[in-house]
């Protein structure tokens, strides 16, 4: 019988720069958590066993568009990097991003297949049989410091 495997964490964290500096965000893959513990074990000690934290990297956001005010949505797309397991795949988010006047929250969307990262999909014999296709959605709200 077919089921989503739905993975959470809040472990992600990292800097939002609209000057031209690079934008670098981190998530610690092994506090990914889901309904089912045995996934949970197997992100942890078969998939990313030595190297727990991923990173994503703009090179340059650019400035908020004009106009962008308090109440605000806006949408594009922003193309960066992913660091994972000592290698490097480009990586493009759909995102929207809304300004709530102390904060801005941000939601990106991005879809991949497992090749896409070089990573072998969690199949488990005929146990387990995952589809190809990731979906990944992120949400972030970004306050000035």
């Amino acid at each position: 019988m077919p089921s989503d495997a739905v993975v959470r964490t809040t472990a992600l964290s990292g800097e939002l720069h609209l000057d031209g500096r690079p934008s670098v965000f981190e998530i610690d893959l092994h506090q990914l958590s889901n309904d089912v513990s045995r996934r949970d074990g197997y992100i942890r000690q078969r998939m990313f066993p030595n190297d727990h934290i991923a990173v994503f990297t703009v090179d340059d956001l650019g400035p908020l568009p004009p106009g962008f005010t308090v109440g605000e949505t806006v949408s594009g797309t922003v193309a960066g990097r992913l660091a994972i397991r000592d290698a490097e795949f480009p990586v493009s988010f759909e995102v929207e991003a809304r300004d709530d006047g102390d904060v801005i929250f941000i939601l990106g969307r991005t879809t991949f297949v497992w090749a896409d990262l070089d990573i072998r999909p969690p199949n488990i014999g005929r146990i387990v049989q995952v589809e190809d296709e990731v979906k990944v959605e992120i949400l972030l709200a970004a306050r000035p410091i």
